[in-house]
């Protein structure tokens, strides 16, 4: 009890093995309004800004803390913000840049870094939440998402599991968000 009315709120904690103490926190113990609430706003105090690096994350952890505490009404409000934020962090096509440079997916840091799966996956998961951001073309997000999760038929894959988060994304592409009718991204 003691851990949630200081707002220790390691659920936060990106390691996996704290996702759910919000939760045991709540199932173990009842809680006035005032603590619930006072643990409201500690979550909500760790919203990322615009260039924090991993912010999709940070917003992932602050929808799990409040998703545990039943504060959907707080949830709802953070929809522009977390719109702002995909916008930020998506990595948009350019006319010049390395062969390495991969666009169309989320990245940590989209300034220093290419897109990677687990940005992408965790952009695609809170845009089947809140939306499309104007700014991000999903064509590009599935050209990225098909180009990772390729398979090569006559080559049998020795480690599928590097493709998963891309083949799972492109899934809820397709399944949770819905793709442009019109064809390919230029």
């Amino acid at each position: 009890r003691e851990g949630l009315r200081r707002g220790d709120l390691t659920s936060l904690n990106p390691t996996y093995y704290y996702r759910y103490e919000i939760a045991a926190h709540l199932a173990a113990e009842s809680y006035s309004e005032a603590e619930l609430e006072e643990a409201a706003q500690e979550v909500l105090s760790k919203w990322p800004e615009a260039g924090d690096h991993g912010a999709l994350d940070g917003v992932a952890y602050v929808l799990r803390g409040l998703e545990a505490l039943g504060r959907e009404d707080l949830i709802d409000e953070l929809a522009g913000p977390a719109l702002a934020l995909l916008e930020w962090y998506w990595v948009a096509p350019r006319s010049f840049g390395s062969p390495f440079h991969r666009a169309g997916g989320f990245s940590s840091d989209p300034e220093k870094y290419p897109s990677f799966d687990d940005d992408t996956l965790r952009g695609l998961q809170l845009m089947a939440r809140f939306g499309v951001p104007e700014g991000v073309d999903l064509r590009w997000v599935q050209d990225y998402l098909r180009r990772q999760a390729r398979a090569f038929p006559l080559y049998p894959e020795l480690m599928p599991d590097l493709n998963l988060k891309a083949r799972a994304g492109l899934l809820l592409l397709r399944e949770g968000i819905g793709l442009p009718e019109i064809g390919r991204a230029h």
